[in-house]
């Protein structure tokens, strides 16, 4: 009888610290974040297209002579102007020399660029442009995702990975893939993320 309860008590020993082990492991296992791809419409020169990356959608607010944030409904992080311009909604941003998303594993810890204020933004094209043709507005001069010009035919893009620092503490990888349509109308911007990222 001893011997036999020897052996049960051995069981739920043993039972008892593989339950546990496995649990240790699960909590220890990252969560990874899906990346995901989203294409807007930025092709008007005078509209800010809104990004809420948290569930990726988006809204378009035209510029009425002035930059405007109170018709923004959404709860946005990034808004993009044309290929030219993006803004952050009190975040920051830094530029990584990398070209890989899933090379990015950690969070940088420094050199964060918040948005400038009082940036010349175009929202109508003429040549040459007037002062008319310029709102003020903020916008962020780290994410910068085009090299060359578009006027020359050389425009391209960087493929720089950039790492967001939101308002709320939360963090975010994108990643600017595309500026143009498959008819090559610019300003159909494409691009990678990922959020929250931890």
């Amino acid at each position: 009888m001893k011997i036999l309860n020897f052996w049960m008590v051995a069981f739920m020993v043993l039972s008892l610290s593989t339950t546990l082990t496995s649990c240790s492991d699960d909590d220890e296992k990252k969560e990874e974040t899906e990346m995901k791809t989203l294409t807007v419409d930025a092709t008007a020169y005078n509209q800010w297209v809104y990004v809420n990356l948290k569930d990726g959608k988006t809204q378009t607010v035209t510029m009425e002579g002035s930059d405007d944030e109170s018709a923004v409904t959404i709860d946005w992080q990034i808004a993009i102007h044309r290929y030219t311009e993006v803004k952050t909604n009190g975040g920051s941003v830094v530029k990584t020399d990398m070209t890989d998303m899933s090379k990015v594993t950690t969070i940088p810890t420094g050199g964060y660029v918040a948005d400038e204020s009082e940036q010349n933004i175009l929202v109508k094209f003429a040549m040459p442009p007037t002062a008319d043709c310029y709102v003020k507005s903020h916008c962020n001069t780290a994410m910068v995702w085009t090299e060359g010009s578009a006027m020359a035919g050389t425009l391209a893009t960087t493929n720089n990975v950039f790492v967001l620092k939101c308002k709320d503490g939360t963090y975010a990888k994108l990643q600017f893939t595309d500026f143009a349509n498959a008819d090559n109308v610019k300003g159909h911007v494409t691009f990678n993320y990922e959020y929250p990222v931890k």
